[in-house]
């Protein structure tokens, strides 16, 4: 009595050892070659992002420290505006209310801050998937890269 199941399974093991073989049997595309100036040019364009991407994470950092301090001066001006609204005092009040202006103001800044940064982060990210598709996986000639770095006044790494 044969088995169908069984049948099939075996079918579909030897058509996966084929497909196998035959992606082995292909060479993987070999990495493009590049001359000097395109290696420079990707070097140059990857320190570029770094330096970018450096900026960012301490522009992110300040942002985060802002709103931190913000969110504290919020806390504050609440509790005294309690204050105030439990023991009404004029001079008292006025004070908070020109502190209140001037959170607000710090507040819209800090927004603005915030609001700029994405595009800038997104920005950023379309051009590292740029770099990376142009200079992502090349192969260059190891004196070339030698050459830059001399020209450049950086030690070999």
């Amino acid at each position: 009595m044969k088995h169908p199941l069984l049948s099939s399974a075996v079918a579909s093991v030897a058509l996966a050892a084929a497909v196998l073989s035959a992606a082995q049997a292909q060479p993987a595309p070999s990495p493009r070659k590049v001359n000097r100036d395109e290696l420079r040019a990707c070097l140059d364009g990857n320190d570029s992002l770094l330096a970018r991407r450096k900026a960012l994470d301490a522009r992110a950092t300040q942002i985060k420290a802002d709103q931190d301090a913000l969110k504290s001066e919020g806390d504050e001006i609440a509790h005294d505006r309690e204050e105030q609204d439990k023991n009404p005092n004029t001079i008292r009040g006025t004070r908070l209310e020109r502190r209140i202006s001037a959170f607000n103001a710090k507040l819209q800044a800090a927004r603005t801050s915030a609001q700029s940064f994405s595009p800038e982060a997104e920005a950023l990210n379309a051009d590292l998937t740029a770099h990376n598709k142009r200079c992502d996986g090349v192969a260059f000639d190891p004196a070339d890269r030698d050459a830059i770095l001399k020209e450049r006044g950086t030690p070999r790494q």
